[in-house]
């Protein structure tokens, strides 16, 4: 293993209003990295990287802010608290702040949309997980996240006219929703965490007619 990683960035899960200026991502030196793309919105930044990993091939890092991550690079991922084994992660990931986690992969170059998100500020919700929802972090399957996700990176890309309106639209669109039936049976956990179940694991209703995120 080639060493654990601190990615140096301020905090901003704290108390406060989202602050747009505030939401930069700063990645250690030792990571090669450029940036395709950034925007900021309420609450949140989006940012579209490259990495070249050359020869490295695993890190483990412990996030210092709470973000989404899209992309295709196959890797695999565990959280080191758990000693669970390794297993894929998915096209759409979220990472919790002060979770430490281990990956490694094989390819050596990486294309990724980076969504950071102020959580408490949003939603007003904490940031406790069950061992569960750590688990599905790794692989997040919630098809309403993801298409929100997808069409930020389309709006970072290729902006248009109300690219500003959508994305923030998106980024706010992170706040509560009723705590399905299937989330409560799931996970009888603490408050905290059936709270923020509501916002990861949302009752799903299809995206209004009206909808910036629906349509420009």
């Amino acid at each position: 293993m080639q060493g654990k990683v601190e990615m140096p960035t301020q905090s901003f899960e704290a108390s406060g209003p989202p602050d747009r200026a505030s939401l930069d991502f700063l990645f250690p030196q030792e990571f090669e990295t450029s940036l395709d793309a950034a925007v900021a919105a309420m609450g949140a930044r989006f940012e579209v990287r490259r990495f070249f990993w050359r020869e490295r091939r695993e890190i483990a890092f412990t996030p210092p802010c709470s973000y989404f991550e899209v992309t295709r690079f196959p890797s695999m991922g565990r959280y080191l608290a758990s000693a669970a084994d390794f297993c894929a992660q998915g096209e759409v990931r979220f990472y919790p702040w002060a979770r430490p986690f281990q990956m490694h992969w094989k390819e050596r170059e990486q294309r990724s949309l980076f969504c950071r998100i102020d959580v408490r500020a949003l939603t007003g919700l904490s940031m406790e997980l069950s061992d569960r929802q750590l688990r599905d972090t790794i692989d997040m399957r919630n098809p309403h996240i993801r298409a929100l996700l997808l069409r930020a990176q389309q709006e970072i890309m290729a902006p248009g006219l109300c690219s500003q309106i959508i994305l923030d639209s998106i980024s706010m669109d992170w706040r509560p929703k009723s705590c399905s039936n299937s989330a409560r049976k799931r996970d009888r956990t603490s408050p905290a965490a059936q709270r923020w179940t509501s916002v990861i694991w949302p009752d799903l209703s299809p995206i209004s007619e009206n909808s910036p995120a629906r349509s420009r």
